[in-house]
């Protein structure tokens, strides 16, 4: 569970509209890295520290940039947070922890399966932006993500204890885990909406800096499985 300084609080008091305190946590399985651990890996803290300065510049104080150590890949939603409709929200704490004890249960067979293994290379091609978010895409060239993605369905699959509880909640287990189809890393939010003319301003600024962006390797050395009250990043 992410450290709850002051300085992430404040980061999440600012765009508390938009992403609200949960009472219920999430749970996530994601990858991260740590920029010390690979002089390649540095190569990219240094871009995104200076991609971010300039997004922050042109962004009339409406765009919340993350700081590096909380950069991420999620994995898969194992619960969101901000459905009201999914597992931990819908079941008693006792049925939370048999959730709870399940899923870490799979991150120890994860664990025995990537053992030895070497750290998963990423290609963080290029930044994108969208209606409510700017994030970093990576390609996969290796399939390591996609592999421990492909990992999780099949022990979903064959698990009898996950399947088990699975019917007793009605397939509410099953139909909360989500597992995204591409591998990118939030960097940036919208704090407050812009006006027609900062929209344009801020697109045109975004696509001529997003062109500076150069593709570069990293190392990722982590995986968490994670209770989430607010975003995996703060």
């Amino acid at each position: 569970v992410p450290d709850h300084t002051a300085h992430q609080l404040a980061l999440y008091k600012s765009q508390q509209g938009a992403l609200p305190l949960s009472i219920v946590p999430g749970l996530v399985l994601a990858a991260g890295w740590g920029w010390p651990s690979y002089p390649r890996n540095q190569l990219v803290l240094e871009q995104y520290n200076h991609i971010t300065s300039e997004i922050e510049r042109v962004g009339f104080g409406s765009v919340l940039t993350y700081p590096p150590t909380a950069l991420h890949i999620t994995i898969a939603t194992l619960s969101s947070f901000k459905d009201q409709t999914n597992v931990l929200y819908q079941i008693s704490p006792e049925k939370r922890e048999r959730v709870r004890q399940l899923y870490c249960s799979f991150f120890h067979y994860l664990a025995q399966q990537l053992q030895n293994s070497e750290p998963i290379q990423l290609e963080a091609k290029s930044i994108e932006l969208s209606r409510d978010a700017i994030f970093v895409m990576f390609s996969d060239p290796n399939g390591r993500i996609d592999g421990i993605r492909t990992t999780l369905r099949q022990w979903v699959a064959e698990h009898e204890e996950y399947k088990q509880l699975d019917q007793e909640l009605a397939g509410l287990l099953f139909k909360s885990l989500h597992t995204p189809r591409i591998v990118h890393s939030t960097i940036a939010r919208f704090t407050q909406p812009f006006t027609s003319e900062q929209a344009k301003i801020f697109e045109d600024s975004f696509k001529a800096i997003s062109q500076t962006w150069r593709a570069l390797h990293i190392f990722v050395d982590q995986i968490a499985l994670a209770f989430e009250l607010v975003p995996y990043m703060f």
